[in-house]
């Protein structure tokens, strides 16, 4: 129940806390990032400036939806049962650890989300 954890967390702190979820499947996966689920009041500043991002759970309500699984499985795991390709958890960490450095280092968020996809 993390995620549900961290949407509810988002819808209560009226924009000042911020979340970033990142998943994948056995060759795909997404990275979001954001703070607000009141998309009413995300407005553009004359630059073009967001002030919120959409909650992830907004763009992609489906990551609140309950596992099919029992027990949900670890990455490695997973990866142990060839149901994760090898790479894939570590181009969406790589991803994830970008958005972080941006906004830490740089103080800016340029963009909501990234999906990727590997081929097998």
């Amino acid at each position: 129940m993390p995620r549900q954890e961290s949407a509810k967390t988002v819808e209560r702190s009226n924009g000042r806390v911020w979340a970033l979820d990142s998943g994948n499947a056995q060759f795909n996966g997404q990275v979001l990032i954001s703070n607000t689920t009141d998309i009413e009041s995300i407005q553009l500043d004359r630059l073009g400036l967001c002030t919120g991002l959409p909650s992830p759970y907004l763009q992609e309500p489906k990551l609140l939806q309950p596992e099919e699984t029992a027990q949900p499985l670890s990455c490695a795991e997973m990866t142990r049962r060839e149901e994760q390709s090898l790479m894939i958890n570590k181009f969406a960490a790589a991803i994830a650890a970008q958005y972080v450095t941006n906004m830490v280092l740089w103080r800016q968020v340029s963009q909501m989300g990234t999906a990727l996809e590997m081929p097998f």
